[in-house]
Order: structure tokens, then C-alpha cells, then sequence
């Protein structure tokens, strides 16, 4: 009957809304549950998303996982995205960088406030150019790390900020386009 499929229906969306994923680290824009980060990436990580933060509100939350245990990367990092509240609520302007090294699966979630400086089509290009060329070679640290930079270029330029500790290559003459948002390596 109509009845019981709404009801098996609002139970299904009942479950998927309450999907739990790996709570946060303690220092938050790190969350290498894969361990594939050496120990001075994550300190770059936390310090210039301490300055970031301070000064635009914007978060780059850096995840790494064994597995998306069969779940869409998109889905898994759309959750994580929002169970964390990455960014500045008023501004809506985080980025979360997910890695699944047992997937070969990367993506780049980004917040509504920063789709207008970064897009989907630039997020295709960071993981193109940065990023997938070491994962090819499973140098996750690596990869991380320059995709990180990019993205933090990209905020830096927005901003009008210079936080990184290093000059980053100009990313918008990269001859390369991409439309993808997730990876498969």
C-alpha cells in the first residue's frame, strides 16, 4: 500500500541521514585515517589553515581514508563536508581534499562561497596537475601537499593574502582542463 512505502521510505531517509563518518582529529584540518602523511605536511597543513582561517574564515581540510566501504566518493565526501562544517558559516568557504588510497579515488568537495574562485573545472586541474602524477606513484604525501598548495594559491589570490610559505605557480595558465570534480587513478 501508499502507507507502508512512505513509511519504509521515511525510515530509508531516516538511516542515510544519519550516516556517521570518522569523527574529527583533534587538529581538525588534518584527518589521515590511511596514514600516508608524513608529520611536516601536517604541521604546513595546521599552521597556514591557522592563518587561513584568521584571515578569510576559509578551512582546507585535508582526509585520507583506506576505503569508502563501497560508498559513491562524491556521497562520502559531501557527508564528511558537512558532518565537519568546514569553513566560515556565514561564507560557506571551505574545501575538503579527500584521498582514498584503496580506491584510487580523490576528490575535491568545495563549499558553495568557493566555487566562485576555485570551480569545479580548476578542482580538475589541481588534481590533474598536482596531485594525480604522484598518486600514480603512490606518493600520497606528495600529492597531498602540492594539491594542497594549489588550493591554497587559489585562496591566497581571492583573499589577496599571502599565507603560504612558499610561491606557488600561477595555476590559471595550466593548458590542461578537466571537468571532473572525483578522480580514479
Amino acid at each position: 500500500s501508499l502507507l507502508a512505502l512512505s513509511a519504509s521510505f521515511l525510515h530509508f531517509s531516516d538511516i542515510f541521514a544519519t550516516k556517521s563518518y570518522p569523527a574529527q582529529s583533534q587538529e581538525f584540518y588534518v584527518n589521515d585515517l590511511a596514514n600516508v602523511i608524513n608529520d611536516d605536511t601536517e604541521q604546513y597543513i595546521i599552521d597556514t589553515n591557522k592563518a587561513l582561517a584568521a584571515q578569510t574564515g576559509g578551512q582546507v581540510v585535508v582526509m585520507t581514508v583506506e576505503s569508502l566501504d563501497g560508498e559513491a566518493i562524491e556521497d562520502y565526501a559531501h557527508g564528511v563536508f558537512e558532518q565537519y562544517g568546514i569553513g566560515s558559516s556565514d561564507k560557506n568557504n571551505g574545501t575538503l581534499i579527500l584521498l582514498s588510497v584503496g580506491d584510487r579515488q580523490s576528490r575535491i568537495e568545495l563549499g558553495r562561497g568557493t566555487e566562485g574562485f576555485i570551480t569545479d573545472a580548476g578542482s580538475g586541474r589541481i588534481q590533474d596537475n598536482f596531485m594525480i602524477p604522484d598518486f600514480k606513484e603512490n606518493n600520497w604525501n606528495d600529492g597531498l601537499r602540492k594539491g594542497y598548495d594549489a588550493i591554497l594559491a587559489y585562496y591566497e589570490k581571492e583573499y589577496e593574502t599571502d599565507i603560504s610559505e612558499s610561491a606557488v605557480e600561477e595555476l590559471t595558465d595550466s593548458n590542461r582542463t578537466s571537468t571532473y570534480e572525483s578522480i580514479l587513478f
